[in-house]
């Protein structure tokens, strides 16, 4: 498993023993595991939550290789970033996005311009959208990850 991607999901989710929902309305627990429909929401203790996201990063990881197989000879950074971002927002929603078409064509800049885009969530109560400043500090990191650094 990608350790800078962990240090990610880490920093940027917070630690929760509790079930809480997230911006999205989304029950979650741990270090950022999204309950799936389905899925009874409980609370996750460190041991637990460990075990989540290690699983819920390792689903991250394999769609980001089956999604854009030539990551796996790019840097770690890289591959952490897009972790993270499939981590957060789901396989779905980079499979459909510019973003991927980016990483495809290997074109890291324009890359790091889509994925600082991504900085909207709508308020379930509400229905409307806004800029969540933790997702700008999280893509704005990722964006520097993209950069190539190892």
């Amino acid at each position: 498993m990608n350790k800078i991607a962990i240090d990610l999901a880490k920093r940027f989710e917070g630690y929760s023993e509790k079930v809480y929902f997230c911006p999205a309305g989304i029950p979650s627990a741990g270090w950022g595991h999204a309950f799936q429909h389905g899925e009874k929401p409980i609370p996750l203790p460190p041991e637990l939550a460990e075990i989540y996201l290690n699983k819920d990063l390792q689903g991250a990881e394999n769609a980001l290789y089956r999604l854009s197989p030539l990551i796996i000879k790019e840097t770690e950074s890289r591959q952490a970033a897009l972790i993270d971002f499939i981590f957060n927002l789901g396989a779905g929603r980079y499979a459909i996005s510019t973003l991927r078409k980016m990483v495809q064509a290997l074109d890291w800049e324009a890359a790091k311009t889509q994925i600082v885009k991504w900085i909207f969530a709508t308020n379930p109560k509400t229905g409307k959208a806004g800029k969540l400043p933790g997702l700008i500090l999280r893509r704005n990191t990722e964006a520097y990850l993209l950069g190539g650094t190892s």
